[in-house]
């Protein structure tokens, strides 16, 4: 997950994500990452992850950004991403036991982010309270939030470039391929989003 280190990769990845104003108004010139996995240790070989700290108009937000290995979908991806927001909300609140008590207190948004790599697309919910059953009867008393989810396979062309040079080029190439021939168009698109850098990384490999 060190591609999501550069803050410029990090803006071009979620501006091109999110709709709505709200992810232009993240300062990603004092992104933070927090040195720490949420992933829990069954799943540690199929997954990884990674956490932002970032200011969000002179207020704090995270951006939780969880990566799949495998190629089938865990349906019981919002209740595991629910557990892990849980723990960042508490490592988020010991920092400060005291301030936490006060009634002003407020928990920091976070913001969910799934790169399913998996082939065809992602079949499981979405929303936390589909996993319940008769969930939407019992809003609102039932915690609720939204994956957004990243079907890296399911990315077109006009999609990929939304998402800059670097990001567009590994996201195609992650696409696969099933033959030689469609490999070599792959590897001649990814240098094209590449620009310059494609140029140098064809004439090494030649």
């Amino acid at each position: 997950m060190e591609l999501f280190a550069p803050p410029p990769i990090l803006r071009s990845f979620l501006c091109a994500l999110v709709q709505g104003i709200w992810g232009h108004r993240l300062d990603f010139s004092q992104a933070q990452r927090i040195d720490k996995t949420y992933v829990l240790p069954d799943y540690r070989k199929s997954e990884s992850d990674i956490l932002y700290q970032i200011p969000y108009q002179n207020r704090d937000a995270f951006v939780y950004i969880l990566l799949e290995h495998q190629s089938t979908v865990d349906f019981l991806m919002p209740f595991r991403v629910l557990f892990y927001i849980v723990q960042i909300w508490w490592d988020y609140v010991k920092q400060d036991l005291d301030r936490a008590k006060q009634q002003d207190f407020r928990l920091p948004p976070i913001f969910p982010v799934v790169l399913y790599t998996g082939p065809g697309g992602w079949s499981g919910e979405r929303e936390f309270v589909e996993l319940v059953e008769g969930g939407q009867e019992f809003l609102p008393r039932l915690p609720n939030f939204r994956l957004e989810v990243l079907e890296v396979s399911r990315l077109g062309e006009a999609e990929l470039g939304e998402f800059g040079s670097v990001l567009g080029a590994i996201f195609l190439l992650e696409q696969g391929f099933h033959s030689v021939q469609e490999g070599e168009a792959r590897f001649y698109k990814a240098r094209e989003h590449l620009g310059e850098v494609g140029e140098l990384l064809g004439a090494i490999l030649r």
